[in-house]
């Protein structure tokens, strides 16, 4: 009986003694949890009122992109948003600067030193003759000519990259790059920006005011557009998202030979005959539904041909009455305005 009490007792001993070693184990990591995140709220803070005094002292756009670069996981949606905007504000109104190193005397030897590592570098490029995200330092890296190398890196470095138009190379915005290393610090609104922005240096809608996008991909890309103006009317990107959208509605209710959307006979290829039924099945996009409604309208009425190489009138006075109806309807239904 004495043995089976003091087995007891030790028992009884060994669970108090193991109780309180868990309850100290448990309030250490409590403390420790409640100090790390004491750290990081300190951390957020800290970011902050570092980003208002480089707005505040108007730093150069090396600096700003330094300070997103080595800072944004550090700060809250809100501040990373914040952050993200005014580097792209900078980068905006620094464009047409940058862009005035591509077009001097030495234009064509810049333009043919890009080219030279463009054809020997195909397959690393792809087929649009786009230099942007991780690949663009591919570029300069593998380019003869040292001071253009070295100019055009300035240029990457401070989060641009090379687009092409009219024989020449010029600057812009790398969205390609902010999405890979700002997309999963920022808030919603600025994320899907990004995929639209990054999808848009990919596959360009316009390509010097021509159809560049494959017709079926018309729908998605204009939807996309409209879902964003419908979800985020306060977005400090509207106008851009606004003026996209309304390049896709042009190119919808507009066909024309030059994009290749009217054929030989002035009548509307196939491809856009099926994109507009696929909009026509979905009314969640009420916008472009009713544009694109207006525009198969009158085709029905036409029963043919929409006109003729001397005269497109017909097409293009109904095409320019939708826009601007479209237009209208968007500020109306989403913009507030």
């Amino acid at each position: 009986m004495k043995k089976h009490l003091k087995k007891m007792i030790l028992i009884t001993s060994l669970a108090l003694v193991l109780t309180a070693c868990q309850a100290d184990q448990e309030n250490l990591s409590s403390t420790e949890e409640n100090t790390e995140t004491e750290i990081q709220s300190e951390e957020k803070i800290n970011v902050g009122e570092e980003f208002e005094k480089l707005v505040s002292n108007e730093g150069e756009i090396e600096e700003i992109k330094d300070f997103v670069d080595s800072n944004i996981k550090n700060a809250d949606k809100e501040i990373a948003d914040k952050m993200v905007h005014y580097l792209i504000d900078k980068q905006n109104e620094n464009l047409i600067e940058e862009s005035k190193y591509f077009y001097n005397e030495d234009s064509r030897k810049i333009y043919d030193e890009v080219m030279k590592v463009y054809e020997n570098m195909k397959e690393e490029f792809g087929e649009n003759y786009v230099f942007a995200g991780e690949n663009k330092y591919l570029l300069v890296d593998n380019m003869e000519n040292e001071e253009i190398s070295s100019h055009i890196k300035e240029i990457f470095d401070k989060g641009y990259g090379l687009i092409t138009a009219e024989a020449t190379f010029y600057p812009i915005i790398d969205y390609k790059i902010m999405k890979q290393n700002y997309g999963a610090s920022v808030g919603d609104m600025t994320a899907e920006y990004f995929n639209i922005m990054a999808n848009e240096i990919d596959e360009p809608t316009l390509v010097e005011e021509y159809l560049a996008v494959e017709v079926s991909k018309l729908k998605d890309r204009t939807f996309k557009y409209e879902e964003f103006l419908k979800k985020y009317p306060d977005s400090v990107f509207i106008d851009e998202i606004k003026m996209r959208y309304m390049e896709c509605i042009w190119k919808l209710v507009n066909p024309n030979i030059f994009d290749g959307t009217l054929d030989q006979k002035f009548q509307v290829i196939d491809e856009l005959k099926e994109v507009y039924k696929n909009i026509l099945s979905d009314d969640s996009h009420p916008v472009t539904v009713e544009a694109v409604k207006g525009i198969t309208e009158f085709i029905e009425s036409k029963n043919g041909p929409l006109g003729s190489q001397d005269n497109m009138n017909a097409i293009f006075e109904v095409s320019d009455k939708l826009r601007k109806e479209t237009e209208n309807k968007i500020d109306e239904l989403y913009l507030g305005e």
